[in-house]
């Protein structure tokens, strides 16, 4: 029992700080007492679940945030290419759907919601759809990207919270330019 309540106790525990995650020294020392009490006392062995339990679920959290678009990048245009990563979601103003980049590319999130807009002529007083898209399928976009945030909601849906837990690392909205499918749909 006590085994288990001190696991859990060190996997929740990094969830108590509120805006930032702890520092290399705080690392530094949960790690030495943790070998310390691995290699002192056999009878201690289990008081070091706790300080393993908080570094694996803070090294966790830390390379899930590291892969997020940094806000010194929101609003940055850039050509990507990569899969249509589901199922495309049609909306009044076009379309949503998710987006994967070609790995490769430093810097580059690794999973986009985008919205594609239709295109919209105000001299002809008519829109044009963007084109179909399917799942698996190849393309190349011209994104104008922006960091996953969400505005701050007490009593409603927490966006960001959303978009972390399911791993949208940015969102994007397709920009005029040379948008081009590089192949099909994968079977």
């Amino acid at each position: 029992m006590k085994f288990w309540v001190l696991l859990i106790l060190g996997a929740l525990a990094p969830y108590l700080f509120e805006s930032t995650l702890p520092s290399g020294a705080v690392f530094f020392g949960l790690l030495s007492i943790a070998l310390c009490g691995l290699s002192v006392r056999p009878s201690l062995r289990i008081y070091c679940l706790f300080p393993l339990g908080f570094l694996s679920v803070t090294m966790a959290l830390n390379q899930r945030l590291s892969e997020r678009l940094p806000l010194a990048e929101d609003r940055s245009a850039r050509q990507l290419s990569g899969v249509i990563g589901g199922l495309p979601e049609v909306t009044a103003d076009g379309l949503r759907f998710l987006f994967l980049p070609d790995a490769g590319v430093a810097g580059t999130p690794k999973k986009i919601q985008v919205h594609w807009y239709k295109k919209r002529h105000v001299s002809e007083g008519s829109e044009t759809d963007p084109p179909r898209i399917h799942a698996g399928e190849h393309w190349q976009l011209q994104l104008v990207l922006r960091a996953a945030r969400g505005r701050v909601n007490f009593q409603g849906v927490d966006a960001e919270r959303w978009y972390f837990t399911d791993g949208i690392d940015a969102l994007a909205h397709v920009d005029e330019g040379e948008n081009v499918r590089l192949s099909g749909p994968a079977w």
